[in-house]
């Protein structure tokens, strides 16, 4: 592999979790193009710069290789910081942490995960542009200067993408951090547009497949949504009225939280719901409720890290806000994600043709000459109106005498059937597959007005047929639990019980 230009996903035993940073393999391999995997194109590992994909085959042979080079040191780093993580965060705090710190989802439960996702809170735990604000606001705070700031931040973003993996999200976030500090340093203006345009250009010249990535979407998305519609919003919530300073601050403060969430959803909405199917209605909510404990939890947390290092004490002391912050978040995200139609899913045939009148309701509002905040009221309770009609809709078409619908689990079996309000899933399984089995069931019940399961129903336990039973049962509450006895190839009855 030495000259070849680019990166490669290895895929071998638990021998690589032993490598350090820089270290070298060899053996023998087999190598796929990442663009193709069984015949579909797949852009998740193009998109990132990857475009081969290596099977182990037999031994392979560790080598030094450049282990100690300063080149590997953000790698180095970040494996420091998790492990720290790990003594002084307990569970899904630990988990949690270690996301937002470092990037790493891996120590999240699935449980925690799937709360945050269905609260509308995933975004904190993918680094991106509000984790680099976040750290160059404690930057600015530690440092107090702003030139010195300047001097210190570029670097310091650089680092922190390294170390974080460098996704298209966090290298968008770099680089518009990284324009109004070189601005400062040269004394000239900068502007949010100019920043998010540069951004875009230098990702896409290093990498053109980046722009399949879900994430650059989404980011890019976001950003160009806060940067036109949030100040509008805002300034339309606040107004020019005068209020006192202690309600007025809360009140402001929520109205930004407020405007920051919708201007990022009204560019977001028809990415998440192309590629994730779904539609967090209470999104607005939950980011008023836990962006400032994102915050806490993000400033603490790299304090308590790096204060560890040197004075474990200290460092567990100033790990205790972090955690309270880490675990308001959890909890509030698992309250928020059990409110009924907390969101909706494109499981539903008639949700895409909602979404295209709801954004075409606000936009003959914004364009009707009329002015002031009453033709937008109008427009919002249409939308749901609307939205309650679609709903009971498409919850309408499954109550027949018996309905039966196979789902698109990939590698896998998972079928609902409904009757006359009365729904059961026979399976719910994708062994290798990068669908999620439990959310698509989860989903396509919940499109269908099932808001608690009567039945499921398990034929075997091969992971092809149970391996999205956790992720459907963290969504889903279940009345009744149909197992065979036994086990087979895949393993014991007590082991679907346990998850």
């Amino acid at each position: 592999m030495e000259g070849i230009p680019g990166k490669a996903v290895l895929y071998a035993g638990e021998e690589l979790l032993d490598l350090a940073p820089g270290q070298t393999v060899a053996g023998q391999a087999r190598f796929n193009d990442a663009a193709r995997v069984r015949d579909e194109d797949i852009t998740a590992f193009t998109s990132k710069g990857v475009f081969l994909l290596a099977y182990a085959r037999g031994n392979l042979e560790a080598g030094e290789g450049t282990r100690n080079s300063l080149r590997w040191l953000p790698a180095r780093m970040g494996r420091a910081m998790r492990e720290r993580i790990q003594v002084l965060f307990p569970g899904d705090a630990a988990g949690f942490l270690t996301a937002v710190l470092t990037g790493d989802r891996g120590g999240i439960s699935e449980k925690a995960y799937t709360a945050l996702a269905e609260a509308g809170l995933n975004h904190i735990l993918a680094v991106s542009g509000m984790h680099c604000g976040f750290l160059m606001a404690l930057a600015g705070f530690l440092l107090q200067s702003r030139k010195l700031q300047a001097l210190l931040g570029i670097p310091l973003l650089a680092f922190y993408a390294v170390l974080t993996g460098g996704s298209p999200s966090v290298l968008r976030a770099c680089v518009m951090l990284s324009l109004p500090l070189l601005a400062i340093l040269a004394r000239r203006e900068s502007d949010g547009p100019t920043s998010l345009l540069a951004a875009l250009f230098l990702i896409l010249l290093a990498n053109p497949f980046a722009a399949a990535s879900v994430s650059l979407q989404l980011s890019f998305a976001a950003m160009a949504g806060i940067l036109w519609l949030t100040p509008r919003l805002c300034k339309g919530l606040v107004g020019e009225k005068k209020r006192g300073k202690t309600w007025g601050r809360i009140f402001h403060f929520l109205a930004l939280s407020f405007s920051a969430s919708m201007g990022a959803m009204v560019f977001t909405v028809p990415l998440t719901a192309y590629y994730f199917g779904a539609l967090v209605l209470i999104a607005p909510l939950s980011s008023a409720l836990c962006l400032w404990a994102a915050a806490w939890a993000f400033s603490f947390g790299l304090l308590s890290v790096f204060v560890s290092f040197f004075y474990p004490p200290l460092g567990a002391l100033l790990a205790l806000p972090a955690r309270l912050a880490a675990e308001y978040i959890l909890l509030t995200a698992g309250l928020l994600s059990r409110i009924p139609c907390h969101a909706v899913y494109t499981a539903n045939p008639y949700l895409k043709y909602w979404i295209v009148y709801a954004y075409c309701l606000f936009a003959a509002a914004y364009l009707a000459r009329r002015t002031g905040r009453r033709k937008y009221v109008l427009a919002s309770a249409l939308a749901a109106l609307t939205l309650a009609l679609t709903l009971r809709l498409g919850a309408a078409r499954y109550r027949s005498d018996l309905d039966a619908l196979v789902l698109d689990v990939g590698q896998g079996q998972s079928v609902v059937l409904a009757s006359e309000g009365t729904f059961a899933l026979v399976d719910c399984g994708s062994a290798n597959s990068w669908k999620d089995p439990g959310a698509a069931a989860a989903r396509q019940l919940a499109a269908m007005g099932c808001e608690r399961l009567d039945y499921l129903l398990l034929t075997h336990y091969d992971k092809d047929h149970v391996s999205g039973v956790t992720g459907l049962l963290d969504r889903l509450d279940v009345d009744t639990l149909l197992l065979p006895e036994g086990e087979d190839d895949a393993g014991p009855q007590e082991a679907v019980l346990s998850a």
